[in-house]
């Protein structure tokens, strides 16, 4: 009930009625929680495509005793960083919220531990609980494939508005990303895991201790599975029941719209996230107004051609920078770590996945496989 605060379920679920949403009964799954192991839900708005489980959540209890022992113990011998502090201010803030509960472990076999870290990620610092080393994951069948929509779908939407508006030498289009805040700490597990799932955290004074979780755990396969779907249902309003054009990647809305209409189009966004009860971001760097040219998914959109029946898309300077520095450092040393070559790849692999062409695909087959040797 506290993690729902504020959400208008039954006008959520009644509008998704009328709009024939093929996944009406996620807002009933919303209203009792999700659960964080065994078979996911099938929701009909995501292609079939069964992956199951590796074990069972009865071999999963069979083995929790040893599983939870190894989280705990790695906790305990974990050197102290700077980040343990930082880290512990923002558990406590996440309680406060109701999003976790304080509580004591007398018995490992009765429940399933993750392992919660810190993590700095562009100068903010962000909790990770590992629900993998508890073993939770491995528990999670899917029966369809998850889909976010990401650049090829923005590249589209953009495409197909040039060309059925029938005169882009009129069409001054702009766009702008609507960020959802705090995601999936608005939505909580259900009552069973409440019961079985904590959280165990260094507390900076070397001991560890332990929470009960209440919303969608950062880490849980279930928590992506569950909120993807909560999200398409958000997008399929928005675009079927208000005609927007906009794509939905994780807790990021971009939309785009012929400038005049842009007030009219934030006006809709916004209000349609209040009705439901969501929470996003009104204001500062996460709320920019519409521009011609504006950043989403770490890419830069420039649609200050649109009239000419043109846009493109780009990486940031920052992102750009952030490449160039890693292949310097590189070519500098004598030697390279295996965790060096490995975020080299991925940032290659990223960078190039916007970019037609096979020469660099052939480049970053060699550093990943030195990376695997």
């Amino acid at each position: 009930r506290r993690v729902l605060v504020g959400k208008r379920l039954l006008l959520w679920k009644a509008i998704l009625t009328d709009l024939e949403y093929p996944d009406v009964k996620i807002i009933d799954e919303i209203i009792s929680g999700f659960p964080m192991t065994g078979w996911v839900e099938e929701s009909g708005v995501f292609l079939p495509a069964v992956r199951p489980p590796d074990m069972t959540v009865q071999q999963l209890k069979g083995i929790a005793l040893g599983v939870n022992h190894a989280v705990v113990d790695s906790l305990r011998q974990a050197a102290t960083t700077d980040l343990d502090g930082p880290a512990w201010d923002e558990t406590q803030v996440e309680v406060d919220r109701g999003w976790l509960v304080p509580c004591e472990v007398e018995d490992l076999r009765l429940v399933h531990v993750a392992k919660r870290f810190p993590l700095m990620q562009s100068g903010k610092l962000r909790l990770i609980d590992d629900f993998t080393a508890a073993g939770v994951n491995q528990t999670v069948g899917m029966v369809e494939k998850l889909r976010v929509e990401s650049v090829d779908e923005l590249a589209a939407n953009i495409l197909v508005t040039l060309m059925r508006s029938g005169n882009p030498g009129g069409l001054k289009l702009v766009g702008r990303t609507f960020d959802l805040k705090s995601a999936y700490k608005q939505f909580g597990v259900d009552l069973e895991h409440q019961q079985s799932l904590r959280i165990a955290q260094k507390h900076p004074d070397g001991g560890v201790k332990f929470f009960a979780v209440q919303s969608l755990p950062f880490g849980a396969t279930a928590s992506v599975s569950s909120f993807l779907r909560i999200a398409a249902s958000i997008k399929y309003i928005g675009t079927v029941g208000l005609c927007l054009v906009w794509t939905n990647f994780f807790d990021d809305y971009t939309a785009i719209c012929e400038e005049t209409a842009a007030d009219e189009v934030t006006f809709c966004v916004e209000s349609l996230l209040k009705l439901l009860g969501v929470t996003f971001a009104a204001t500062g760097p996460k709320a920019p107004d519409f521009a011609q040219e504006f950043k989403t998914l770490g890419l830069m959109v420039d649609l200050s051609s649109s009239a000419d029946g043109a846009f493109t898309l780009g990486h940031t300077e920052k992102r750009c920078a952030e490449l160039l520095e890693s292949l310097r450092v590189i070519l500098h040393e004598d030697k390279v770590e295996v965790k060096a070559l490995e975020k080299l790849h991925g940032r290659l692999v990223w960078f190039n996945s916007y970019v037609f062409g096979r020469e660099l695909n052939a480049a970053v087959r060699v550093i990943s496989r030195h990376a695997r040797m």
